[in-house]
């Protein structure tokens, strides 16, 4: 990498089970911005609150973005209110 590169801020893909669906959302949206390597990270079987806690954490060191698609109604709303608290942006892809 070149001294003047930028590193980009990785994207964090957190979902209840595997992941697939996620993963495969977030490189079709990262597929129309041409240029520089963004740095995906899917967190799998997220099903404690804990798990939520630490990914935010990573997230806010990474100055990263949190895609999820948590079913768990529990641990979507840990997320988004950690997030929030956090200024880490995440977004909804389960809706």
């Amino acid at each position: 990498m070149k001294a003047h590169q930028k590193v980009a801020s990785p994207v964090y893909v957190v979902s209840g089970s595997e992941g697939a669906s996620g993963e495969g959302l977030a490189r079709s949206l990262l597929a129309q911005f041409v240029g520089g390597e963004v740095p995906l990270i899917l967190v799998p079987f997220v099903r404690e609150p804990e798990q939520v806690q630490e990914v935010i954490r990573q997230a806010e060191e990474t100055r990263g973005i949190v895609l999820h698609t948590l079913v768990d109604a529990n641990l979507r709303h840990i997320l988004v209110r950690l997030a929030w608290e956090q200024n880490v942006l995440s977004v909804d892809l389960a809706g």
